[in-house]
């Protein structure tokens, strides 16, 4: 009896040791994809796992931080650049997504990345953050950017990016109440095929032309209330000769121009608007309106599809 348990204790101390091994021997780039799924306190947390892996995180080119709260405790901001500081700099980074860091931080982590020839962007800033230039997102490398803060501070006649290789952009825009420079968002991106823009409150005041020579696919979702025809909003102009397919969510001054769609998909509302709809009533005459200006720009359309309340309107 004396001798079997420490036999039994040597073969579960192998075996043990023997797992270890087989996860030691994963190559770094199957590691890489396998915490490419997990946001990067949990895959440093996976150190534990095997010695080999207690310094993988530091090469790790997906990067994120997505925290629920908009207000970060302190022990979380000092994580933060601990992660930063700690990294193997000599490391690329391919993917970086940011939520509701404080300003200094997140301007840290977008620099770095962009140093670091970042390609996927991920960012949400605060709703209450300061001015932050578009020009602190000009990059050779990003091809996917996908964005949300307040543009109206931030955008101005003398401030603009630049993203030759961008051929994916994701806006949402809110407070917008004096937003005039929009324009000033597309002459740069030269390259762009896919754009979506999300309003979240408010639209633009002031016309806005797409100027995208490469853009085929089209989104734009106003979750607002339906008064952009009767508040002086500004009017959406297409200039994409390459554009094929346009999504619309909401109702709001566009033209496109000379393009030859593939298809159109329009709806009024977004499911979430729960206002009804009765006939006879004002907020039926504005949709009816809005939507009859939209529709007179789609005479060259293949494909128009529409939801059964639009039809209704």
């Amino acid at each position: 009896m004396s001798l079997s348990r420490p036999l039994r204790n040597t073969k579960a101390r192998i075996t043990v040791e023997d797992e270890e091994d087989r996860i030691s021997r994963l190559p770094d780039e199957l590691i890489h994809q396998i915490l490419e799924f997990v946001d990067t306190k949990l895959a440093i947390q996976t150190s534990l796992l095997s010695k080999r892996w207690k310094l993988i995180w530091k090469t790790l080119p997906f990067l994120k931080f997505r925290w629920v709260q908009q207000g970060s405790p302190t022990n979380t901001n000092n994580f933060t650049r601990q992660v930063l500081s700690r990294r193997n700099h000599q490391s690329q980074i391919s993917s970086l997504e940011l939520a509701f860091l404080p300003a200094g931080l997140f301007a840290k982590f977008v620099e770095y990345a962009i140093s670091h020839h970042v390609q996927y962007l991920n960012v949400h800033l605060r709703r209450d953050h300061k001015p932050y230039k578009l020009s602190n997102f000009s990059s050779n490398s990003i091809q996917k950017l996908q964005l949300e803060m307040k543009f109206g501070d931030s955008i101005s006649e003398l401030d603009c990016w630049d993203l030759p290789a961008l051929n994916t952009l994701h806006l949402t825009s809110y407070y917008n109440n004096h937003v005039e420079n929009e324009t000033n968002l597309f002459p740069a991106l030269v390259n762009l095929r896919n754009l979506t823009w999300f309003f979240r409150q408010g639209l633009i005041k002031a016309d806005c032309v797409i100027n995208c020579p490469q853009l085929v696919n089209l989104n734009i979702y106003a979750y607002t209330y339906v008064t952009a025809f009767n508040n002086h909003s500004g009017n959406f102009i297409l200039v994409a000769p390459k554009i094929r397919n346009i999504s619309c969510v909401g109702l709001f001054p566009i033209t496109f121009g000379l393009s030859q769609l593939e298809s159109v998909n329009m709806k009024i509302r977004d499911r979430t608007d729960g206002r009804k709809i009765i006939p006879g009533s004002k907020l039926m005459n504005i949709y009816y309106r809005g939507f009859t200006y939209m529709f007179q720009s789609l005479g060259s359309t293949k494909i128009l599809t529409l939801d059964l309340e639009t039809i209704e309107v």
